[in-house]
């Protein structure tokens, strides 16, 4: 790769990924962070970046690299760990029954994937509980923030995203990801300057996952002949909430009105 690209690469994930921890207090002093990784090229590109963090600014925490093996045939967890291992850290491996409890719930659900999220995320929480970790770094970048908003808003009818600091339900974990200002294609480019290799995460329904995501993507191409800047008006709408204009009467100030009809 030319240099000069590569240089450009990791001042756009230094610059994007330092503005996001600043402007949202993602990294404390002293903190212990569980970093996600799946063994994709986001959760490796954000696990590198975190590490070279404190290198460049004045801030100083511990990282705690940490794949759940969900039992999916194919899942090289071996693999994840060289991988990991590349980059100078170790990686706690621990094994969920996510594909057994998937397999006897199948007949139940129309689609697994989101009780295979809520199973996941269980196991990351109590993960992080017992490594002793302050927070949880997951590796979403912008797109991956826009295409939820708008899965949202054409399937749920529900006007959401993933936000950059989460704190979660069982009010003892947070929720962080550092990437959110970065696009796909410029952890790509990251990713490919670092010349690791991405791992299958051995997910079985990828494909029933990725079906409506992938109409989105292409809706989202079309949109970019129009405007191409269309990705990043998306992602300052989701930093410039103006919630006196929109329906929901818990917003609106000084109203008396009912939430309307779902």
């Amino acid at each position: 790769m030319n240099r000069k690209f590569e240089h450009r690469a990791e001042m756009t994930v230094r610059r994007k990924v330092g503005r996001a921890v600043h402007h949202y207090g993602l990294l404390r002093e002293g903190d212990r962070v569980l970093v996600a990784v799946s063994g994709g090229k986001d959760s490796l590109v954000l696990l590198d970046i975190l590490r070279k963090i404190p290198d460049w600014a004045p801030i100083r925490y511990e990282l705690v690299p940490f794949t759940l093996d969900q039992g999916f045939p194919g899942f090289d967890a071996a693999e994840v760990r060289r991988q990991v291992a590349r980059l100078g850290l170790e990686l706690v491996v621990e094994r969920a029954p996510v594909s057994e409890i998937l397999a006897c719930k199948a007949p139940r659900v129309s689609t697994p994937c989101s009780l295979c999220s809520r199973l996941r995320r269980g196991a990351i929480y109590q993960a992080a509980q017992r490594l002793d970790c302050h927070r949880i770094a997951l590796g979403h970048h912008a797109d991956d923030l826009i295409e939820t908003l708008l899965l949202n808003l054409f399937f749920t009818g529900e006007l959401k995203s993933m936000p950059p600091l989460l704190k979660a339900e069982d009010g003892r974990n947070v929720v962080i990801r550092p990437l959110c200002f970065l696009f796909e294609q410029e952890v790509a480019a990251y990713f490919e300057q670092l010349g690791l290799r991405a791992v299958n995460a051995g997910c079985p329904d990828r494909q029933i996952l990725l079906r409506r995501r992938r109409w989105i993507k292409d809706l989202l191409q079309e949109w970019e002949k129009i405007n191409p800047r269309v990705r990043h008006s998306l992602l300052a709408a989701l930093q410039h909430v103006r919630a006196d204009f929109l329906l929901d009467p818990r917003l609106l100030s000084g109203t008396a009105c009912r939430p309307g009809p779902r």
